[in-house]
Order: C-alpha cells, then structure tokens, then sequence
C-alpha cells in the first residue's frame, strides 16, 4: 500500500532524527565521557563530521519534490535515502520494512565485516584513537561518527543527482527505463568518485587503494538506488569499520564466536518480521 505524503514526512523526520541523535548525543557523549575529546584532533575530527550541512541538503531536495507534482506517477519522488521502492529504486516487499531492511543489511554485511576483519581488510581508511580511548570508546566512537556523517554526504550527493536526473527526464519527457538507467548509472559513477575524493589524503600513495574505495563506494551507491535506503549502504559501512577495529582489540576466536552469535539472533528476528500481527 502506497503511503501518503504525510507518512512520508514522518518516516523522513523520524529516521532523520535518529541518525542526528547518533552523532549529536550518542557520538558526543562517548567523546566527552570516554574523555577522547582531550584530543584536539578527536575532538577536531568530531567538529569535522558533525557538521549536519548534508541535512539540509537533503531536507531541502526532499520539499522540493513534496512540491513537484509533474511526471510523478511517471518518475516518482523518491531521493533513496528512507522510503524503499519509490523510483528510480526497484520494488519489492521484502524489504518495504526499514527494520527488516536493517536486520537483512547487518547480517549480510557482518558476514562480509568478518571475513574482511579477520583479513584486516579496509575500504575506507580508518583512523586509529586507541591512544585517546579506551577499547569500547574507540569502536563506539568510529562505528557511529564515521560511517553515519560520510554516509549523509554519499546520501545527498545521491539525492542532488536523482533530482537533476528527474528534472530532465520531466522537461524532455523521457521514458520511466530511460530515467531508471541513467539515474542508477549516474549515482554509481558519482558516489564512487565521491569516494575517491574524499579518501585521497590517506590512500593519494596508492591506486590501488583508490581503486578499492571507488569499487566500495560505487557498490555502496548501487545499493543505495536499487534500495531506496539510506540503511543498507550504512550498515556496510558500519561493518566495514567496527570488524576492522574488533580485529585489532580482540582475539579472532572471540569476535568469530560473538559475531555467529549476534547474526544467529538477528535472523531470527529477521524471520519473526514476516508475521503478520493478528486481529
């Protein structure tokens, strides 16, 4: 079922909401609490990503569209950062639950996280504050901060390019495949660049590196338009950091045996979102 306009403004805030707690109460009390902050440069790096610019961008593109009627049965007003399905997003009520969605995502990407961990594999250059720290502070810390600001600015940069790209599919009339196709190309090609750029200083010694961030981002923003959702490209990022900091804190044997653990139990959760509630 089709969700109203003011669903959709309450699914936005609400969800927006929750990632700008994360970084504006949780990541903040960490640093402040685990004292990382005495850090001029953990305290900067927090200043850095906390900026909430990609917030306002996104916000902004997301009334635009609530004001833009024309072509939206053709194009629809979909910018892939919550509601999933709404184009150029495909459709299917697997995951028309963003906690089914979340759930899918972590477990997937743990398993992925994991294996790419215990091989101390990382996409995204990941800065070490062990020294300003504790163990608990330093995952709590890179896994929220990190992934969620970078993120928000893939997501706005995915939301500016589905717009752009809908805006000329409206004026020249394009066909819904035609929008579909360049849409998806164009925000696979734009985030894994995006990705590049924003990784050069630590990996600007190494194409091959840069090569790997662009493959991560690009994949990323492949997940993200097909989805609909900000979630699973999150939740892979997520990954990405905490096994590759689990990795380094803990003995192989134990992250391996809290991992199954924590996947066997998400699965099952996964399954129970399939029951439908009775009368």
């Amino acid at each position: 079922m089709a969700l109203t306009k003011k669903e959709k403004l309450i699914g936005f805030f609400a969800f927006s909401a929750i990632l700008a707690f994360l970084i504006g109460v949780v990541a903040k009390s960490v640093g402040l609490g685990a004292k990382g902050f005495d850090a001029p440069a953990v305290l900067s790096q927090y200043f850095f990503y906390a900026n909430g610019v990609a917030f306002l961008i996104i916000a902004s593109l997301f009334f635009i569209e609530r004001l833009i009627f024309k072509g939206d049965s053709k194009y629809g007003d979909g910018l892939a950062y919550y509601h999933t399905g709404e184009l150029p997003s495909i459709k299917t009520a697997i995951f028309d639950n963003p906690f089914r969605l979340f759930l899918g995502s972590a477990i997937i990407f743990s398993l992925f996280g994991l294996f790419t961990g215990l091989n101390q594999t990382t996409f995204t250059g990941i800065g070490s504050l062990e020294q300003q720290f504790t163990k608990t502070g330093q995952l709590t810390f890179s896994a929220i901060l990190i992934p969620i600001s970078e993120n928000l600015d893939a997501a706005a940069v995915i939301a500016f390019t589905i717009f752009i790209t809908r805006f000329f599919a409206r004026k020249y009339n394009w066909t819904k495949l035609n929008f579909q196709t360049t849409a998806i190309f164009a925000v696979v090609i734009l985030v894994g660049v995006f990705g590049i750029i924003n990784h050069t200083l630590r990996y600007q010694i190494s194409d091959i590196a840069l090569a790997t961030v662009f493959f991560f981002w690009a994949i990323g923003g492949l997940i993200t338009v097909l989805t609909g959702s900000f979630i699973p490209f999150w939740v892979m990022h997520i990954s990405n950091n905490l096994f590759f900091d689990l990795t380094k804190s803990f003995s192989n044997d134990v992250v391996i045996t809290y991992t199954i653990g924590i996947i066997l139990l998400m699965t099952l959760m996964f399954g129970l979102t399939f029951i439908k509630k009775g009368k």
